[in-house]
């Protein structure tokens, strides 16, 4: 149950005064989104004759059953002719959507990170400390998010780790992904709380990925030759091509990739560069999406368990991409989940 949803706002001394609306309170929905989004609270307010209506930035606080679960800052509000006043707040992870020019000296994704969050004074922690130094980068009119998903990207890239921006009441966290949860989800068509969507696909997969570097020269190339429509003059450019093939061509067909070189990189490096693309592409994509009982520990960025009797399949710390919490009566969860992925511990 609410236990807590009160709006506060700064009196000119700088204290909070609060009002709490928990009792008026209808609709009340909890979203978190692993696609670089602010969590996101929405609710109406039902008071009579007398609407209340929140000030722009004025501060949401939200318990559910005595444990934190938003703190945040209102963003828009409406009231219709009825006096419903419908309130959207979003948590600190929205001021990550500020934008700025940097340049980044080289340096681990958990130093660019506290950059970005002190710049636009966002409280923050760092649980998992990663030691991949990433290279430094210029980011010119960027968001935060921009600039953070930059060294996240690198930072998997070149150690597999994922890493996630997570909010956690009044600060946001930097963790490794999924965060696990030790929650298992058991889906089963003869219980009415399993509805699933399952689906897998190869639309974005590629099993044959040639990194290539192209060369303004009369050196000969090792493969090919340019034609004349792409602007290069055909008697002095040729293309070096480093491949890579998949162990899946027989049963998917061919599907190739085709990714520039490094810049300045030989020829070893253009074959790891292919090898490294073709592990990141050679997997199917496969998605879950499936409605519960709810469970505030199931939020974008964690891992859950799950069981499909159907299939008679069970994985392992599977990652939430989205998850949307229903708050009332009865209180449910849909979620958003990858199965499979390579930064997962256990595929199919």
């Amino acid at each position: 149950m609410i236990t807590k949803l009160q709006i506060l706002k700064h009196d000119n001394g700088g204290a909070r005064i609060g009002v709490e609306i928990k009792d008026m309170v209808k609709n009340l929905k909890w979203v978190t989104d692993l696609n670089y989004s602010a969590g996101e609270l929405t609710f109406d307010i039902v008071n009579g004759k007398d609407p209340i209506i929140p000030a722009m930035g004025a501060i949401v606080d939200f318990a559910w059953d005595n444990k934190d679960i938003f703190w945040g800052f209102v963003f828009s509000a409406e009231c219709t002719s009825d006096t419903t006043v419908s309130v959207k707040a979003y948590d600190f992870e929205r001021y990550l959507k500020s934008e700025g020019s940097v340049v980044f000296q080289s340096g681990t994704l958990g130093d660019r990170y506290s950059n970005v969050c002190r710049r636009f004074g966002v409280p923050f922690h760092i649980k998992e400390q990663p030691t991949y130094r990433v290279p430094a980068e210029v980011c010119d009119g960027k968001t935060g998010f921009d600039m953070i998903k930059s060294a996240i990207d690198k930072t998997y890239s070149a150690t597999g780790e994922m890493y996630c921006i997570v909010a956690n009441h009044m600060y946001i966290e930097l963790r490794r992904a999924p965060i696990p949860t030790r929650t298992l989800l058991v889906i089963d068509t003869q219980n009415t709380m399993s509805d699933y969507t399952y689906s897998e696909s190869i639309d974005n997969a590629a099993n044959v990925v040639q990194v290539v570097q192209k060369n303004t020269d009369n050196s000969q190339t090792k493969t090919a030759t340019a034609t004349s429509d792409t602007g290069d003059d055909p008697a002095t450019t040729s293309f070096t091509i480093a491949s890579a093939r998949g162990n899946t061509i027989r049963t998917w067909g061919q599907i190739v990739k085709v990714v520039n070189a490094k810049n300045k990189a030989n020829w070893a490096q253009m074959v790891q560069q292919a090898n490294d693309e073709l592990k990141k592409r050679n997997v199917s994509e496969r998605k879950l999406t499936l409605d519960c009982m709810g469970d505030t520990s199931l939020i974008a960025g964690a891992g859950a368990n799950v069981k499909i009797k159907d299939f008679g399949k069970t994985w392992t710390n599977c990652p939430i991409l989205k998850a949307t919490h229903n708050f009332g009566t009865d209180y449910t969860c849909s979620l958003e989940m990858k199965v499979g992925t390579k930064w997962q511990e256990n595929s199919l």
